[in-house]
């Protein structure tokens, strides 16, 4: 009697060190992810650009593992970007955008299209013209887009290869510039301005889903085309800009809520300097 207590006894601790063994394994994966993230956001801020989010490109294998259901889902986002290059010196200081991304899934769960609608705020754009610097400051505007995530290869059943191609465009009024130092409103005599926002951005990165976190990263191409017009203060240019610079860097952090919602971080770098807030509701 007492050699079999002493037996079980024994097997009990030996089940117990197992199990801590993979609580451990599952708080140091969490530790990983959430450590890669954040170095991305400390790498990322001697660089500086604008482009969307990218957000998880193996989205349809995890949205299935979240909710087989139903894994169409909905996300809140805000996009706060500063500094991104573009040709000729000229610069996109500042664009903050506020989206809705509406989404759903086909094609035996491996494709998810979705639709982008919000508000650009606070953009900031800065071009030099024969040694005359011009600031231009546009007013809160609509914004749209579209994209796709296709899941191109199912690594297994928590781990996946995506693609995430998107096109996202607004057409901000210019409220005013600044030639200099000195403002111009556009509704000042013999002044007008304009301003056209366009890009498109490719991304492929991998996803990985723990207990709780979904983390995920790669590599992407974007680009962005921005028209700029000024007539005032002896001024009169109209360019047509893309970026400067067009390969990056994601890195991004998901944290599950509960069964239908779930919210995340996201930073991007090398190309440009940007972090996403985002909160994703399944349905």
């Amino acid at each position: 009697m007492w050699m079999f207590r002493k037996k079980k006894v024994i097997q009990l601790s030996r089940n117990e060190s197992e199990n801590n063994h993979i609580l451990s394994e599952g708080v140091m994966i969490k530790k990983f992810l959430i450590f890669l993230l954040i170095q991305g956001l400390v790498i990322s801020f001697p660089f500086g650009s604008s482009s969307a989010p990218v957000h998880v490109p193996g989205r349809p294998l995890l949205s299935v593992q979240i909710d087989s259901k139903n894994p169409a889902n909905i996300t809140f986002e805000g996009d706060f970007v500063t500094d991104r290059e573009l040709q000729n010196d000229a610069q996109i200081t500042r664009s903050n955008w506020a989206t809705l991304k509406a989404t759903g899934i086909f094609m035996n769960d491996r494709v998810q299209p979705y639709i982008l609608l919000g508000t650009l705020f606070d953009g900031e754009f800065k071009q030099e013209v024969d040694g005359v610097d011009i600031k231009y400051i546009t007013e809160d505007a609509f914004t749209w887009g579209a994209g796709t995530t296709i899941l191109v290869h199912k690594i297994t059943d928590r781990l996946g290869l995506g693609l995430d191609v998107k096109y996202r465009q607004t057409n901000p009024d210019v409220g005013k510039v600044k030639i200099d130092g000195v403002s111009f409103s556009r509704d000042d005599a013999n002044v007008s301005l304009g301003c056209n926002y366009q890009e498109w951005q490719a991304a492929l990165g991998l996803s990985g889903l723990t207990e709780n976190f979904i983390g995920y990263g790669g590599i992407k191409y974007s680009d962005v085309k921005t028209s700029l017009k000024t007539k005032a203060g002896g001024i009169d240019t109209e360019k047509m800009l893309n970026s400067a610079n067009k390969v990056g860097i994601f890195l991004g952090c998901e944290f599950i809520c509960t069964e239908n919602a779930t919210i995340g971080l996201e930073g991007r770098f090398i190309d440009e300097q940007a972090y996403t807030f985002f909160m994703t509701i399944h349905f």
